[in-house]
């Protein structure tokens, strides 16, 4: 089983990208993706700098965790092509692509090449495309039937309809216009600072967990060796108590609770 790359960022502020982290965590999530590995192939590379994978069939056993097609848990957020079932993410969009022309292409059109983020896209057998923009700050997914699925360069129709989720669904079409518009991202449409920092907590001490690192090793990376030594106490001290705390809700969170963030 491949080694696990820890996060390039420790900025992560994205729900999706957090449940991807907690999920690649779970040993039985590894097992299934090292079963899978004969049915995916390589990545094309697009012109304006997209990847596109492709799956001859649906896959029933990545379903189970969410999943359109099984990702590399040696991969982080950034890097792995996650792509959540539109069940599991329901913030997904629902596009249509038009070829760009004269008289199509405005200042307020939206082209996936015009976004400056990593972009995965995924063809299944029946022609249907599912595009991830991903970042630190944000995870925006979008399905549909493109004419030419490797042209990142087509105008996007955003069809946003009724139901459950209809408000977040909004808010996601808002926030693809400030990224058409450039406007500073400084974080997600689903922000809440303080909910990261706990989340970046339990993924990094569920990470020292997987290593077989005791409690106390782990209080000693993640508050310093000083600290450990004045404060430790085997009875239960709080620094042993909030180690103990988080490694049981990073176990949650990489078990199911991965899920429940999805629909944050």
């Amino acid at each position: 089983m491949g080694a696990l790359n820890l996060m390039e960022s420790t900025s992560l502020q994205s729900y999706a990208g957090y449940a991807w982290e907690f999920l690649r965590l779970n040993p039985k999530y590894r097992m299934s993706f090292e079963r899978s590995r004969s049915a995916q192939g390589p990545p094309k590379k697009l012109i304006n700098g997209g990847y596109l994978f492709q799956s001859k069939s649906t896959s029933k056993a990545a379903e189970k965790w969410g999943l359109q097609y099984f990702a590399d848990p040696a991969l982080d957020y950034l890097h792995a092509p996650v792509f959540w079932t539109e069940k599991a993410f329901p913030k997904s969009l629902a596009i249509g692509v038009e070829p760009i022309n004269s008289a199509n292409i405005s200042n307020k059109s939206i082209q996936f090449s015009d976004i400056s983020c990593t972009r995965h896209h995924l063809l299944t057998a029946n022609g249907l495309r599912q595009t991830v923009l991903k970042s630190s700050h944000y995870w925006l997914q979008f399905f549909g039937y493109p004419k030419i699925p490797s042209d990142e360069k087509g105008r996007i129709i955003v069809h946003v309809d009724g139901g459950i989720g209809l408000r977040k669904r909004l808010d996601v079409l808002g926030f693809l216009a400030d990224l058409r518009d450039k406007k500073p991202v400084y974080s997600e449409y689903e922000n809440t600072t303080q909910s990261y920092e706990n989340l970046q907590f339990y993924w990094e001490t569920l990470a020292l967990r997987t290593k077989v690192i005791s409690y106390r090793g782990m209080a000693e990376i993640m508050f310093g060796k000083d600290r450990v030594m004045q404060e430790w106490d085997n009875n239960g001290c709080s620094l042993k108590s909030k180690i103990v705390r988080a490694c049981a809700r990073g176990n949650e969170l990489s078990q199911h609770g991965y899920l429940d963030l999805l629909k944050k």
